[in-house]
């Protein structure tokens, strides 16, 4: 069973989600917009304060104040220590959002390293995806570390 203080806490984080992500308690979530659903689905992920959060294309659905806000909080989450794992096809994006970043084709891992080496070896994650992309591909050896920028293993 909760204490009064933290149940007073779950409110007060909750009151501050639904503000921050301008949401509208009083509605059915059947009556929300298709953004007002993806803004709900983004500030259920912070509660709790998760060690890690797993966001698959989070920027679809969002106005453009949205994703300023969503930044907001995925760097202020960063800087308290939480890690994200962030799946996104906008590569502009990731490149904005991410530290490491994994490229996979057709299921397989073909660049993994952080986002410093990507932009200092390929200028921009696009660069890097593109290069990968039109790679042919080493037949895979279930011994092999993940590749990295300079072919070696890891």
């Amino acid at each position: 069973m909760r204490s009064k203080e933290d149940r007073k806490s779950a409110v007060t984080t909750a009151d501050k989600l639904l503000a921050d992500f301008e949401l509208a308690p009083e509605k059915k979530i059947r009556d929300y917009s298709k953004g007002m659903r993806r803004r709900l689905v983004l500030a259920q992920a912070f509660v709790g304060a998760p060690k890690v959060l797993i966001l698959d294309e989070p920027l679809n659905g969002l106005d453009p104040l949205m994703i300023l806000k969503l930044r907001e909080y995925l760097s202020e989450y960063r800087k308290n220590g939480g890690s994200l794992l962030y799946s996104s096809h906008i590569l502009s994006e990731v490149e904005r959002t991410c530290t490491h970043i994994a490229i996979l084709q057709e299921g397989e891992l073909v660049l993994s390293d952080s986002m410093e080496n990507i932009v200092n070896n390929y200028g921009s994650v696009e660069g890097a995806f593109s290069k990968k992309a039109t790679a042919p591909i080493a037949p895979s050896d279930a011994n092999t570390e993940p590749p990295t920028l300079d072919g070696g293993a890891r």
